[in-house]
């Protein structure tokens, strides 16, 4: 399958619709401008390890959406561990009015993002080439987003104390995970946190994924 074929662009809108998820011509248009970026640049660039078309849509495109339901209505939201932009740049794509931070210490991989950043005309997005253990001690990042997330980015206990400095009172944790989650469960458990999970399966391939959800007000 080709990026650049109508195939792809119905992959994508026909997967997107199994989470009852409308995608408009423009959107998908953007989401193959990002693929192609991404699969050109992953050739000197590390940024995925998934290079065949059809698993970019259905694994990095598609799987990115999954949240979007759940975002609707925040305005600022923080991306731990971006790496080549997921699930950020396709949420922002589908949220143009929310802002995002991506939040990326490998200096080659935010350079990539801020190519798309430019490349896709976005606004109101940034990608920051720091630690978020350093990032959290500025004040214009504490305490102002509606929710942090993360998509396959470190275990589950690390990635909600890395999360947290930056979450509003009301606002919550998103950590999208794939199928074997039971052991990082019982390490959150000991948190005493309210959480709850969402599990879901990938179209047209049927991988098991997770999304936790993480309320800390």
């Amino acid at each position: 399958m080709d990026i650049n074929s109508e195939k792809w662009l119905e992959t994508v809108k026909n997967g997107c619709s199994k989470f009852n998820i409308e995608v408009s011509e423009n959107e998908l248009s953007l989401f193959q401008k990002y693929s192609i970026e991404l699969l050109k640049w992953n050739r000197k660039t590390n940024l995925t390890s998934i290079k065949d078309p059809f698993e970019v849509a259905v694994k990095h495109i598609i799987d990115s959406t999954y949240p979007v339901k759940i975002i609707d209505g925040a305005k600022r939201i923080i991306d731990l561990g971006s790496g080549g932009g997921f699930p950020v740049i396709p949420l922002k794509i589908l949220k143009p009015e929310i802002s995002f931070v991506m939040v990326e210490s490998s200096r080659k991989k935010v350079t990539f993002l801020k190519h798309i950043i430019r490349t896709l005309k976005l606004k109101n997005i940034e990608a920051v080439n720091i630690r978020c253990e350093e990032l959290s001690k500025d004040d214009d990042y504490k305490m102002t987003f509606d929710f942090a997330i993360s998509r396959a980015f470190t275990e589950l206990g690390r990635f909600i104390n890395l999360a947290k400095p930056f979450v509003s009172e009301k606002g919550k944790i998103i950590a999208m995970k794939g199928r074997e989650i039971d052991e990082e469960i019982v390490e959150m458990k000991k948190l005493n946190l309210q959480y709850s999970i969402d599990k879901y399966e990938l179209p047209y391939i049927s991988d098991k994924r997770s999304q936790i959800i993480i309320s800390l007000g």
